[in-house]
C-alpha cells in the first residue's frame, strides 16, 4: 500500500531469526498484540524485537512487506496481518526471552571472545586454524545476530552447546563471571568458527579436540596448572581428554609445536569419551552460517 509508513534499515535483520521456539502462521485477525498473549508475554515488542531486531515502526513495515508479504492495512499506516499473507510467517521467542535478557547474553559471549586468554590462542592442525582472529569473527557474528544466543534450560546445568542447525549457541547459565565458564564459552565458539567455514568434512573428534585444546590454552593463561582450574572431568577416560589437552596447551603457551603424536594421543582419548564414544568419527554435520 502507498500509504504504509516504512523505510528499509541500514542492515538487514537476520530472518528467520535464530532459535525461535515455533513459527506462528498468522491469520487476518492475528496482530502482534494477540500474538504476545496467545503466547504468555506481556510487551507485543518483544515478539517484534526478536523478529526483525528494532523497534523503529517504519523498519517494522518493510520487514512485514519484505519478509512476511503483508500487503494490507487496517490504519492506512501500518501493515496488518492476512489470511493470504506469503509466508505469512512470525517466529515465536523462547518462553523467557527479553530484548534485555539477550543483549546480556550477547555481551557474555562477546567478552569472553575478546578478553585476554582468548587473544593468546593461536594453533594449527590438519590444515584448520583456530585464531584470536577466528574467535573475533565468531563474536561479529553474534553481535550482528547471525549467531543466536540462547537461554536454554533444558541441558544440564553448567554446560553449553553450539547447534550447526539454528545456528546458536545454547547456554544452561545466564553469567560467565568465571574463567571456566568463559573457557567454556571459546571451546563452542570453536565449533561456530568451523560451522561458519565448514566444507562439509571435519569429524565430530576433529572438532572437539580442536575446541578442548582452545579451552585448555585459555586456562593455562589465567592458571597453569590443570588442578587448579576445576576442567577435570567426572571419570578417568574423560580426564584424559583433558589431560592431554593441557599438555598441548602448555607447549602452545611456550611456542613450541605440538607433534602429530600428541593430537593423535588427544583425538583418540577422544574415541573413548563418554559423551563421543561412537560418534567421534562420525561428519560434525556442519552446514554453514
Amino acid at each position: 500500500m502507498k500509504n504504509v509508513l516504512k523505510s528499509p534499515p541500514f542492515r538487514m535483520a537476520k530472518f528467520p531469526p535464530v532459535a525461535s521456539r515455533s513459527t506462528h502462521r498468522v491469520r487476518t485477525n492475528d496482530s502482534f498484540l494477540t500474538l504476545a498473549r496467545d503466547y504468555g508475554f506481556t510487551d507485543a515488542w518483544d515478539i517484534i524485537e526478536f523478529n526483525f531486531n528494532t523497534r523503529n515502526p517504519r523498519e517494522v513495515n518493510y520487514y512485514l512487506e519484505y519478509y512476511v508479504g503483508c500487503t494490507e492495512s487496517n490504519d492506512g499506516k501500518n501493515y496488518s496481518f492476512r489470511d493470504w499473507d506469503s509466508p505469512g510467517e512470525i517466529y515465536i521467542p523462547p518462553a523467557d526471552w527479553t530484548p534485555s535478557k539477550h543483549e546480556r547474553m550477547k555481551r557474555m559471549v562477546t567478552t569472553a571472545l575478546a578478553n585476554y586468554p582468548a587473544n593468546r590462542i593461536n594453533f594449527h592442525r590438519s590444515g584448520r586454524s583456530i585464531t584470536s582472529r577466528n574467535l573475533a569473527t565468531v563474536a561479529n557474528l553474534v553481535i550482528d545476530g547471525e549467531i543466536g544466543v540462547v537461554h536454554d534450560k533444558s541441558i544440564p546445568r553448567g554446560t553449553a552447546e553450539y547447534d550447526s542447525d539454528s545456528d546458536s549457541f545454547h547456554f544452561n547459565f545466564e553469567t560467565a563471571e568465571s574463567s571456566t565458564r568463559k573457557a567454556l564459552i571459546v571451546h563452542e565458539a570453536v565449533h561456530a568458527y568451523l560451522d561458519y567455514i565448514s566444507d562439509g568434512t571435519i569429524l565430530v573428534g576433529e572438532s572437539e579436540a580442536l575446541a578442548y585444546v582452545a579451552q585448555c590454552v585459555y586456562m593455562y593463561h589465567i592458571v597453569p596448572d590443570p588442578e587448579s582450574t576445576r576442567l577435570t572431568a567426572s571419570n578417568d577416560i574423560d580426564d584424559e581428554v583433558f589431560r592431554i589437552g593441557w599438555l598441548i596447551a602448555a607447549k602452545l603457551a611456550k611456542h613450541q609445536t605440538p607433534d602429530s603424536l600428541e593430537w593423535y594421543a588427544l583425538e583418540s582419548a577422544m574415541k573413548n569419551h563418554s559423551k563421543y564414544r561412537g560418534t567421534s568419527g562420525n561428519i560434525a554435520g556442519f552446514n554453514g552460517i
